[in-house]
C-alpha cells in the first residue's frame, strides 16, 4: 500500500512540474534580463529547464513503476 501512495505522489509531482515548467522558464528569463540585459543568456536558460524536464520524466518513470509494484504485491 505505501508503494501505492509514493508512487501516486511522484505522479502527482511531475504533474505540477509539467504545469510550471513554462511559467518558471518565462520568470527566469525576465529575472536573468532584469540583472545583465545584454548578456548572452541562453545557455543557463537551457540547463535549468533540461534539468526539470529530466526531473519530471523521473516522477513519471518512478511513480508509474512503484504504482505497478505495490499493485502487484512485489514490495511489502
Amino acid at each position: 500500500m505505501g508503494a501505492i501512495i509514493f508512487g501516486s505522489i511522484l505522479l502527482i509531482a511531475g504533474v505540477i512540474g509539467v504545469l510550471t515548467a513554462q511559467r518558471s522558464l518565462k520568470k527566469g528569463t525576465r529575472i536573468i534580463n532584469s540583472l545583465a540585459p545584454n548578456s548572452d543568456h541562453r545557455t543557463a536558460l537551457r540547463v535549468g529547464t533540461t534539468f526539470r524536464w529530466i526531473y519530471v520524466v523521473l516522477c513519471f518513470v518512478v511513480g508509474v513503476g512503484m504504482i505497478l509494484a505495490g499493485a502487484l504485491g512485489t514490495l511489502k
